[in-house]
């Protein structure tokens, strides 16, 4: 071998070690000796094949190091997410909690120590005032932790517009169920009968007009906003949303059981209604109205509190 192809065998060996340790950049150094004239045509051939190698390995590890990068960004999400859903699980199962503990207070006030709960007792508004402000606070804590937007859950104009005109398209046939219902309990219930069906001049006392707004605005977004959204998150396959629903409505029923039987199972059957619509627009602006107004045919002119 002359002095001349071991000069061009060494720059080659010299140009691989710097490759081998990384360097892709020496890969110019090796495509240097490929060019017609610049050395041996066998030292050329050589240096050809060891620098389309070298292309090809640096592509692949590039191509691996951008798959890994794709692979821990997912690996921490994944992360985040299961960390998530648990504070969403710790959240719901101390929402369950208390809420059962609020139905067993107002039976013990009720029952135990004869309190009036009617709707328009100030019994009533203490404990359902205590019972939004714990909420609230579990609430305030939660996205105070995690920096969720309130948009999150429902508080939000997105949407607003839809959710308003098909909330009260729906309270149509809603309130010509609610007289069907009352006519129901008219002819079989006998705490019903001898009653009118609709006492029109029965609208309530002004201040339930006042208080219903903020009950209604407080129970849609407790209920539907957060409860139904941290169940939906913390449930997972395709009919986590008709679960979420589900559950959610239970609950509002099961607190509206303390007014009478037949409020919570309207109260069930509307939260199912209010869920759905929630799921379609993720906003609690349309619900509530449409909540208000049921809710003032309920206690007012059908009068289905007894």
């Amino acid at each position: 071998m002359s002095e001349r192809e071991a000069s061009h065998f060494t720059r080659l060996a010299t140009a691989g070690q710097e490759v081998i340790r990384g360097n892709y950049r020496a890969a110019a150094q090796i495509f240097d000796l490929t060019r017609e004239g610049s050395c041996p045509e066998d030292v050329g051939e050589l240096a050809e094949v060891f620098g389309f190698m070298t292309v090809k390995v640096e592509a692949r590890e590039h191509a691996l190091e951008k798959a890994l990068a794709e692979l821990r960004k997912k690996n921490a999400d994944l992360l985040e997410a299961s960390q998530l859903r648990a504070e969403f699980s710790k959240l719901f199962t101390g929402t369950i909690i208390l809420l059962c503990c609020y139905t067993m207070m107002v039976s013990f006030l009720r029952d135990g120590l004869h309190v009036d709960m009617s709707p328009l007792a100030w019994a009533t508004h203490l404990v359902n005032l205590g019972l939004f402000l714990m909420l609230g606070g579990s609430m305030a804590w939660f996205l105070r932790r995690h920096h969720y937007p309130m948009s999150s859950f429902g508080l939000t104009w997105k949407n607003w517009k839809r959710s308003l005109a098909e909330s009260l398209l729906v309270c149509i046939p809603a309130l010509g169920f609610l007289i069907v219902f009352k006519a129901l309990l008219v002819r079989y219930d006998p705490h019903f009968q001898g009653k009118p069906v609709v006492e029109w001049r029965n609208w309530g006392p002004w201040q339930m007009f006042v208080i219903y707004v903020l009950v209604s605005s407080a129970q849609e977004l407790s209920t539907r906003g957060f409860l139904q959204t941290c169940i939906e998150r913390v449930l997972q396959g395709k009919g986590r949303t008709i679960l979420a629903i589900l559950l959610g409505s239970a609950e509002f029923g099961v607190v509206h059981l303390h007014y009478s039987f037949e409020l919570g199972v309207l109260a069930f059957f509307g939260a199912v209604l209010f869920g759905s619509l929630y799921a379609r627009h993720r906003t609690i602006f349309g619900i509530t109205v449409a909540h208000y107004i049921l809710g003032q045919f309920i206690f007012g002119p059908l009068q289905l509190v007894r």
